[in-house]
């Protein structure tokens, strides 16, 4: 189990990478084992202006934090997060003592891939780059402003190892997923989103289903997510595990 909690929190740094590759004037911190991405683009958006360190290396992240917090403000950045494994008493007490407060606590969830309950019909799914529509489902489905996500992920160029999923009906995309295959086999998964007027229909499960057995083609054996209240439901119902800890996002906001 620990093993797993280990590869769905190392899922998260490629995403932190990620954020940077598209947006104007976006950058990447780097220091030590500490990773951080500035995205000015989105001041007020903490998911995509966040920090992801060794877990083996706290005092990294103490040492790290000021300059960070500096650049942060340089920037413009309003909001910034740290992910932290609930659990993590050391690391939670840096982040409280730099003025950091908790903010939502995803539930760690993972499965073998095999032992996943994947319904072979997934009906119309496209696997294709369209970052746009990506951002547009996420900010319908968070009740965010166009442009929230999308001064982010509308320019990120395509990239190795990253994968965009839509499910389509009726001509419309209204559930969008993207995976990250790591090198240890892992597929990580992010921006499982439903547009509002399609909820309740399938369409997550199906483009789930298809990014999960496009993984298992090429070679990945596990997948891991941080799951919401919402989205853990859809993924117990197709085998995934409660890992037994959040990975917590401890959030920043200027007054």
């Amino acid at each position: 189990m620990s093993a797993m909690i280990d590869r769905c929190y190392r899922g998260i740094a490629p995403f932190v990478r990620l954020y940077t590759t598209g947006a104007d004037s976006a950058r990447l911190v780097e220091l030590g084992s500490v990773l951080a991405s500035v995205v000015p683009a989105s001041p007020q958006r903490s998911l995509v202006n966040t920090v992801v360190f060794d877990r083996a290396e706290p005092a990294e992240l103490a040492s790290a934090l000021p300059a960070l917090q500096a650049e942060f403000a340089a920037a413009g950045v309003a909001a910034s997060s740290i992910w932290v494994v609930e659990g993590d008493s050391e690391a939670e007490a840096i982040v409280v003592d730099h003025g950091f407060k908790l903010d939502s606590t995803p539930r760690a969830m993972g499965a073998d891939i095999s032992a996943l309950e994947l319904d072979a019909r997934v009906g119309d799914v496209d696997l294709s780059w369209d970052m746009p529509s990506v951002s547009t489902l996420n900010e319908r489905a968070y009740g965010l402003d166009r442009g929230d996500f999308g001064a982010v992920l509308d320019r990120i160029p395509p990239t190795d190892g990253v994968y965009c999923f839509t499910a389509i009906s009726r001509g419309e995309r209204v559930a969008s997923v993207m995976t990250l295959h790591m090198p240890d086999g892992d597929c990580t998964v992010y921006f499982v989103a439903t547009d509002p007027d399609h909820r309740r229909e399938g369409h997550a499960r199906r483009a789930m289903t298809a990014a999960l057995q496009h993984a298992q083609a090429v070679g990945c054996t596990t997948t891991t997510l941080q799951a919401t209240s919402h989205g853990a439901p859809l993924y117990r119902l197709l085998g995934y595990q409660d890992l037994g800890v959040a990975v917590n996002l401890w959030e920043k906001r200027d007054d």
